[in-house]
């Protein structure tokens, strides 16, 4: 009777680790299958796992501050805005390898079979005023050459227009840039105009031009997404007319699939119009649900 029962026993231990070592070959399979979409997408190679998230590096200048108290001197130094981070920390939860495949390859069960997990890694850009002195003393071209250093080789998302993201700058206006966006600051008739320009291969332009919301008609603000390759960096541009623009690019980015089931790794250009009730709704979250699509390059929508 004994020997009945401790024949179970050992069926139930047979089947329990039977079951643990399909469900964590699943796990394996699963996150190598995911992993090789993700570096397909982003660009990534072994060696240099890390995506780069780069946001716009706002420099505050001092007595610019408000405080429950007089502000004499005030606080000056880098700072970056909440609704682009948080947008920020939602790409990378959407691109990193899940937790479980990471503790595997830090206990050791993984690092022998494949290569190291994808992270992001979340940062303010190079400085303005640095750059900005550097133009002012002549030393533009050794500037431009040292931000060109600063991209490095791996995947970098630049988050954030022109104006405060000096890599934006870079890449944009850097000759025999792939960049086909650009963003607009002009004056006409006394009146500032901001909007977004699309360079067709032909030489064709494209403006998408804010418009500012008044009574029952709607403003619109735009947003564009882009992917190109800059020598040996690949590059993902996510910049709109305001803060809230900025954010639903970096989320539509989160959703890679989509994307990469549209253009696989080839370079694309995405402009979408978001339309606002006010003037607040541009530094608020952006809904999503009123985002929609006006351009796309290659047409595969």
């Amino acid at each position: 009777m004994a020997g009945f029962w401790l024949d179970i026993e050992k069926g139930l231990v047979s089947d329990v680790l039977f079951a643990g070592l399909v469900a964590s070959s699943a796990v394996v399979v699963g996150w190598w299958l995911r992993r090789r979409r993700v570096r397909r997408f982003f660009g990534v190679v072994p060696g240099r796992e890390v995506i780069r998230v780069v946001l716009p590096g706002i420099e505050v200048l001092k007595s610019a501050t408000l405080g429950t108290a007089p502000v004499r001197e005030g606080f000056s130094g880098v700072a970056i805005n909440e609704v682009e981070y948080r947008y920020a920390l939602a790409l990378a939860g959407a691109v990193e390898s899940r937790p479980l495949a990471r503790a595997l390859f830090a206990a050791g069960v993984l690092d022998q079979v494949t290569s190291r997990p994808v992270v992001c890694r979340i940062e303010p850009g190079p400085s303005v005023s640095e750059f900005r002195a550097e133009v002012d003393a002549g030393r533009e071209q050794q500037a431009r050459d040292r931000l060109r250093q600063d991209l490095g080789s791996e995947c970098v998302v630049l988050v954030g227009g022109p104006v405060y993201n000096v890599l934006t700058h870079l890449a944009q206006s850097e000759p025999g840039s792939p960049a086909r966006t650009g963003f607009l600051r002009l004056e006409e008739s006394g009146r500032p105009v901001r909007g977004i320009e699309i360079t067709e291969p032909g030489g064709r332009v494209e403006r998408f031009l804010r418009s500012e919301p008044d009574g029952d008609r709607w403003g619109e603000e735009y947003l564009a997404l882009e992917s190109f390759r800059w020598h040996r960096t690949q590059v993902f541009l996510c910049a709109g007319t305001c803060t809230a623009g900025t954010a639903a690019a970096v989320r539509i980015l989160a959703d890679w699939r989509t994307l990469q089931r549209r253009f696989g790794g080839e370079p694309f250009t995405l402009v979408y119009r978001l339309p606002i009730r006010d003037a607040s709704d541009r530094e608020r979250e952006p809904d999503l649900e009123r985002v929609q699509p006006c351009y796309v390059s290659p047409r595969r929508w």
